[in-house]
């Protein structure tokens, strides 16, 4: 993988901080820096010099699997020994085929270093129960999950395993024994390597990302036997992941998958990353829910519609909505009133709050 090191718009992408880079065939390369899509100053590649890149970057058997027949995307992780690791995205498109390479950070950072609540850290020290993860693509979620397993890889004599689609983040068994599946590498699927997992004597398990209901199934399985379980879902919130979770059923096993999740669910961590206010840059805009009796009943019992007030109500107890974390952020001047206005659930608090911002600046 050496030759990454000789495209400049690769090695470009790395020294301005980009997470993601993009090469598509009849395009110039483009790069995302703190959230925003940038195009380059070079030529567009024409299709014979992405697939060139293409190529050198897949094994043999990922090249019979891409240039077969059958159209398939493809993703998986590379390391550049001496520049980073990387999780790519390969698929075609009309003009001819596409590469994403997103960034992964060679060191986990902690969470002080991601300017986490505290929280978070409670969480990850829980003996037992599902912690789910939740956030847009591109939320930071990979790296806050990451950064909890550290977190118990240094703090814990445990075994650890994690199921991932790539593997992403590498770590190194510290006071923990660490050992990290890739689905179709290692295990045919999620469901399949959670499964195994329960006759591995693991302590803790980490689900890259609950897809389907064989999954749903036996993380649910999975956290009920005693171990701690880490996941990630597409949601934005502790609502929308509790109500997605749930649909992953169908219909007739909804009340008994309510039943199981408020029984065992710890918390979900939910988050966005927000454009930082008069410079570059991004930080975390979070929403905390932790499950206590009184979440559990409206979990159990689907009076949906009264957790988010439960959530606003319960700030001595550790939780937050995302509403009252952007606005945190926006009184202490870190964000832009309209940066948290577009991530708000309840927009009509926002616009209150610009209303009177006008009002005591006049």
């Amino acid at each position: 993988m050496d030759f990454l090191k000789e495209l400049k718009f690769f090695t470009d992408a790395l020294e301005l901080g980009a997470s993601d880079l993009h090469v598509s065939a009849g395009e110039v390369p483009m790069m995302r820096i703190h959230g925003v899509l940038e195009k380059t100053e070079y030529s567009p590649l024409n299709p014979d010099e992405v697939d060139e890149i293409i190529k050198r970057l897949t094994t043999n058997f990922q090249k019979a699997q891409f240039y077969g027949e059958v159209p398939v995307e493809l993703d998986f992780s590379v390391d550049v020994p001496g520049l980073s690791r990387f999780r790519a995205n390969i698929f075609r498109q009309n003009k001819g085929n596409s590469l994403v390479i997103r960034v992964i950070p060679k060191r986990i950072p902690t969470l002080e270093e991601l300017l986490l609540p505290a929280v978070i850290k409670d969480l990850a020290k829980k003996e037992s129960g599902l912690v789910l993860v939740t956030g847009s693509s591109g939320s930071g979620k990979s790296t806050t999950l990451a950064a909890m397993i550290d977190l118990i890889n240094k703090e814990k004599e445990y075994h650890i395993v994690t199921i991932e689609d790539p593997i992403e983040f590498l770590f190194e068994s510290n006071n923990s024994l660490i050992n990290q599946r890739e689905v179709r590498l290692h295990s045919q699927s999620f469901g399949t390597a959670i499964m195994n997992s329960l006759r591995e004597d693991a302590n803790v398990l980490f689900i890259g990302e609950i897809r389907d209901r064989d999954t749903a199934e036996w993380t649910i399985k999975a956290s009920t036997t005693g171990l701690l379980v880490f996941a990630s879902l597409y949601t934005r919130n502790a609502t929308e992941t509790i109500e997605h979770f749930i649909n992953f059923f169908p219909p007739d096993e909804h009340q008994n998958a309510r039943i199981q999740l408020s029984d065992f669910l710890q918390g979900i961590v939910s988050q966005t990353l927000v454009p930082l206010k008069g410079k570059r840059g991004r930080i975390v805009a979070t929403e905390v829910m932790l499950v206590n009796n009184v979440i559990r009943n409206i979990i159990r019992d689907n009076k949906m519609h009264m957790l988010y007030t439960t959530i606003q109500g319960s700030r001595k107890e550790g939780m937050w909505t995302l509403d009252q974390s952007l606005m945190e952020l926006v009184e202490k001047g870190y964000i832009s009133l309209p940066e948290a206005y577009k991530r708000a659930v309840d927009k009509s608090v926002f616009e209150i709050y610009e209303e009177r911002y006008k009002y005591t600046s006049k």
